[in-house]
């Protein structure tokens, strides 16, 4: 039998309501668990109704997380329980989003008599302003909405994913739903190049599963390529940490093949979008996740050699199969950037006119006319910026924002730090490398597209977002 030492005991009877408690942190993880699955019903559902572009389907999504929102603190509330997770810069990143949202509120207010109105347009026969900053303030209560949503969202799971086995759960289940998506995506361009069983109306010949553009679709992949390659590290870390008296580790090689048949088939279906910057994207991701891990193995330059050599063969051999018409689009290149250059140099002209207050959230379309001309194609309306930074100074002005970018590069130097410290063994270099990977996606993408934009890529961006930065809190903080 077991001694058990008095300090425990002494422990136990000072606190007669111990274990109540412990009841209690037993219906909250029950609780959480749910909270779990239903998240992730959400991040596999948003992606299908035309990635949830249509403002109907991301309200529907907007509803369903205020509810789970609003049951999931009256829960807490019955059981007496905190929020589980509150880490410090969980109030740095709300209080720069409740910064954002306060102007969006402003922008729609009618404060323009204040000021004897906000000048839209200025020529020798005409001259107009509006009462409210934002032009289109219909659009601004939306963005208003889908803030707020992505804020509530991203809560919930730092909840959820305070339990470390949640999060590699999720990433797995994440890769799962891109992999889905992707299969489903191959079979439709093959079957008559259909989107939902509808004719496609645009980017025929591309694959774009259920989204409209091939190039947010691309970007959706390329998150789910990032979980995959550092998941195929994860396991080249695990074997190189073996000892040789440990014996064989079962089930690596299995699972190691089950990682790369899955970041081979959404390489294949990246290839198959012909979004240039979407594989680049994608590309740069998977290699910073995939080498960050590897720079936690033991016996790194074989380890490392093997990795490099099987990705190169992966991805030569996916080129060689998927990449014709890839090249056809690379040639076209030069001209295209052309394009895209007189068209940044009007959003830019856009920004200068109102670089402060913006011409409101949500507003691109409407805004962008008032500078649109040749050579930039008048025959074509130009509903989104394809810059998603630009976008934002043009809406919210240069200081409110660049505030989702600050935020952004504040996370992402938090985990770069996390996973600097943490030693070869821990959890969270994982979940770290795949966030870092991640923000790399995006932030690159970003830059010639708007692919961030849509609310399929956004949730299941803040999804491995929400697994790195859950990481960073210790377990004592997150007691």
């Amino acid at each position: 039998m077991s001694e058990i030492p008095m300090s425990t005991i002494n422990l136990a009877a000072g606190k007669p309501r111990g274990r109540s408690r412990r009841g209690a942190g037993t219906r909250q993880t029950g609780l959480n668990q749910k909270l779990f699955w239903l998240l992730l019903v959400l991040v596999a559902l948003v992606p299908l109704p035309l990635a949830s572009v249509r403002p109907f389907f991301w309200g529907m999504a907007a509803v369903y997380v205020g509810l789970l929102g609003a049951i999931y603190a009256v829960s807490l509330a019955r059981l007496g329980e905190d929020f589980r997770s509150t880490p410090r810069f969980g109030f740095i990143c709300a209080a720069g989003l409740g910064v954002f949202c306060i102007a969006l509120v402003v922008q729609v207010l009618p404060i323009g008599g204040m000021f004897g109105g906000f000048l839209v347009i200025e020529a020798p026969d005409v001259t107009l302003r509006s009462g409210q900053i934002s032009i289109a303030p219909g659009m601004t209560v939306l963005t208003l909405i889908r803030q707020l949503t992505y804020g509530l969202f991203f809560f919930l799971l730092l909840q959820v994913l305070a339990n470390e086995n949640r999060r590699t759960l999720l990433l797995d289940a994440l890769l799962v739903v891109v992999v889905i998506y992707a299969a489903y995506g191959m079979v439709s361009l093959q079957s008559g190049d259909t989107i939902l069983g509808m004719p496609k109306w645009a980017y025929l010949g591309s694959a774009t599963s259920t989204f409209v553009n091939r190039n947010s679709f691309a970007t959706f992949l390329s998150l789910g390529a990032v979980i995959a390659a550092v998941r195929c590290a994860s396991v080249l870390v695990v074997r190189s940490r073996q000892h040789v008296d440990d014996g064989r580790v079962s089930g690596t090689v299995s699972t190691l093949l089950l990682y790369a048949l899955a970041f081979a088939m959404l390489g294949l279906t990246l290839l198959a979008t012909q979004s240039r910057m979407g594989l680049f994207a994608g590309a740069v991701g998977s290699a910073l996740g995939f080498c960050l891990m590897l720079t936690k193995a033991q016996g790194r330059t074989r380890v490392l050699g093997l990795a490099v050599a099987g990705a190169l063969l992966v991805g030569g051999a996916a080129f060689l199969i998927a990449g014709d018409r890839m090249l056809d689009r690379v040639v076209l290149l030069a001209s295209d950037s052309q394009i895209r250059s007189n068209f940044y140099a009007q959003i830019i002209e856009l920004i200068a006119q109102r670089p402060f207050t913006g011409w409101g959230g949500g507003s691109f379309e409407q805004a962008f006319q008032l500078v649109h001309r040749p050579p930039v194609n008048v025959d074509f309306t130009w509903s989104l910026g394809h810059n998603t930074y630009l976008t934002l100074w043009s809406e919210m002005g240069i200081v409110v924002g660049s505030i989702p970018m600050l935020i952004l590069a504040f996370l992402t130097a938090m985990m770069i730090g996390r996973f600097l410290r943490a030693n070869s063994g821990s959890n969270v270099i994982a979940p770290l490398a795949t966030g870092l990977g991640a923000v790399t996606v995006v932030g690159v993408h970003a830059l010639a597209d708007f692919s961030i934009e849509i609310p399929a890529n956004a949730v299941l961006f803040l999804a491995i977002l929400a697994c790195g930065t859950s990481a960073l809190a210790s377990p004592k903080q997150r007691a």
